[in-house]
C-alpha cells in the first residue's frame, strides 16, 4: 500500500540521509512501483520501506519500520544486517569478448570456490580469496587442461549466517560456502579485492572477461533456497 525509498551517505549508517515516500498516483504502474532521481549515479546507497495488511494467515507480514534490501540490486555493500543497494554503471569494456562455445563433449569443468581457491599462501597470488585471484590462477587451470571453471556460489551472501563456533577457541563460525543468497544479482563484496561500494561488479566481469581470453568458460552454481 505504501513504498519509500531510503538513501544513505555511508554503508554502515543505520538511519537514511533521505526518505523519499512514494506517490501512488505518480510512481505506480499496476503493481510495479518506480522512480526517477536526478543526481543519483553509480555509487549511491539505497534501501526501500515497504506498507501493506499484517495478517500472517494469510501470507501477509507487512512492516514499515523495517528497511528492506532490493532484491533486483546489482551490488550490495556494508557490514552483516546494515547491507545497501548500490547503484552501479553497466558501462564495462568487454574488449569484444564471446564465451569459449565449446561442446559439452570436450569440456573439461573444475568445480572450485573463489575464495578456497586462492586463500592459502601456497597459492602464491597477490589477491588471495577474490576473484582477482581467480585471475591470477588461470595459467594453472590452463597448464592442468581445463576449459570451464565451475564457480560454487558467487552472489552475495551472509558469512555471519552460522551461530555457531570453533569449540577450540571460541570464535564465531563463519559461512564459507554461501548457498544462502540474500541478493542474486550482486556480486559477493567479501571476493572484490577493492571494497569500494559496488567493486565486486567490475571485478566479477574482469575475472569472466579473461577466463574467456584464457579459453576457459564460467559457470556459475546458483541454488533458489
Amino acid at each position: 500500500t505504501a513504498v519509500s525509498l531510503l538513501l544513505f551517505d555511508d554503508a554502515a549508517d543505520e538511519r537514511p540521509a533521505v526518505e523519499i515516500p512514494l506517490d501512488p498516483g505518480l510512481n505506480r504502474t499496476g503493481d510495479a512501483w518506480h522512480i526517477e532521481i536526478d543526481g543519483i549515479g553509480p555509487g549511491a546507497l539505497y534501501l526501500f520501506r515497504v506498507d501493506g495488511p499484517h495478517d500472517p494467515a494469510r501470507g501477509h507480514r507487512f512492516d514499515p519500520r523495517a528497511m528492506l534490501l532490493d532484491p533486483y540490486a546489482k551490488a550490495v555493500a556494508g557490514p552483516s544486517g546494515r547491507r545497501k543497494g548500490v547503484v552501479v554503471s553497466d558501462e564495462f569494456d568487454w574488449q569484444g569478448d564471446r564465451p569459449p562455445g565449446r561442446p559439452l563433449s570436450r569440456t573439461v569443468i573444475y568445480e572450485t570456490h573463489v575464495r578456497g581457491l586462492t586463500r592459502h599462501p601456497s597459492s602464491r597470488v597477490a589477491h588471495p580469496g577474490t576473484f582477482r585471484g581467480v585471475i591470477e590462477k588461470l595459467p594453472h587451470l590452463v597448464d592442468l587442461g581445463v576449459t570451464a571453471v565451475e564457480l560454487m556460489p558467487v552472489m552475495e551472501f551472509d558469512e555471519l549466517a552460522n551461530p555457531r563456533v570453533n569449540p577450540l577457541t571460541g570464535g564465531r563460525l563463519r559461512n564459507y560456502w554461501g548457498y544462502d543468497t540474500i541478493a542474486f544479482f550482486a556480486p559477493n563484496q567479501g571476493y572484490a579485492s577493492d571494497r569500494a561500494p559496488g567493486a565486486a561488479v567490475a571485478e566479477f566481469k574482469e575475472m569472466v572477461r579473461a577466463a574467456h581470453r584464457a579459453g576457459i568458460e564460467v559457470i556459475l552454481d546458483i541454488v533458489f533456497n
